[in-house]
């Protein structure tokens, strides 16, 4: 079985457990086309009483549909996600394509997500945050929003819900691009331009030269307090977390997925072999 086989194995099984969780019957012998017939026993209910898939099993969703390296969110974070006054109140807004590679490397737009939201929607009440940070999430939040829509308009079964996506549901690695952001949605000046290259970079569409790591930054963290999230997340935010997590998880997909990431630095290869087994 190769890494992507296994992968989108992990992936049946995490929303699986979620279906059964919530009641669902599934065979024994379950497969994705189980998982993805019982769509209904992951939504769940916002305040207004709608239906909503959260973004997090949404892109387990396109992976399974579409495979692991077939799909890419495109969108250019200077044109397509701007800030802008509209009858006095200053709003976010993003234009997200949800576009699929075929063998030639060619690109073709599956889905689009256009969102837009003020600083009040997202935060009803001033939070305890400096601008910057007010900002950060302002634009993650957005954008997470957008693709959101994106998913939801890609005609794999989850246009049968409702497009809304909590703030504590963003995909972590958005808080990450857009980390100094100007109100213009332009990289503030004052950024290190460390931080300036790291975000560019992670709004560019997968290479295809490096699939090991595309396919080992998308693996799930299956305990402790990085559940949930990217191993590539983790990299970005805190990468000597790796070798714990290489250390100590249960899963063999996600031990050999994060030992593929510490070898790819040589800081972290030394931290990891230093480490008793």
């Amino acid at each position: 079985m190769s890494m992507t086989d296994i992968l989108i194995k992990n992936y049946v099984d995490s929303l699986a457990e979620i279906m059964i969780a919530n009641g669902a019957t599934l065979p024994d012998n379950y497969g994705a086309q189980d998982v993805l017939s019982n769509l209904k026993y992951l939504a769940k209910t916002n305040n207004e009483g709608q239906k909503y898939i959260p973004l997090h099993e949404k892109r387990l969703i396109e992976k399974i549909v579409f495979g692991i390296t077939n799909t890419a969110f495109d969108y250019d974070d200077k044109t397509d996600v701007y800030f802008e006054e509209i009858k006095g109140v200053k709003v976010c807004t993003a234009n997200v394509r949800l576009v699929r590679f075929d063998p030639n490397g060619n690109k073709y737009v599956v889905g689009h997500g256009f969102h837009s939201m003020s600083l009040s929607q997202v935060f009803p009440m001033t939070p305890m945050l400096d601008d910057e940070k007010r900002r950060t999430i302002w634009k993650a939040t957005v954008i997470g929003g957008a693709k959101s829509r994106a998913l939801h308009d890609a005609g794999i079964g989850l246009e049968f819900y409702g497009d809304k996506t909590a703030l504590d549901e963003m995909d972590d690695g958005e808080a990450n691009k857009a980390m100094g952001a100007s109100e213009s949605g332009l990289p503030d000046p004052a950024v290190k331009k460390e931080n300036k290259k790291s975000s560019k970079a992670k709004n560019t569409a997968p290479a295809p030269a490096t699939p090991d790591l595309d396919v080992a930054r998308s693996v799930v963290v299956d305990s402790g307090s990085w559940k949930g999230v990217s191993l590539g997340v983790v990299l970005d935010k805190a990468p000597a977390h790796l070798v714990g997590i290489a250390r100590t998880t249960t899963s063999e997909n996600v031990k050999n997925a994060a030992v593929i990431l510490i070898n790819s630095r040589e800081d972290l290869k030394a931290q990891y072999e230093a480490m008793p087994a």
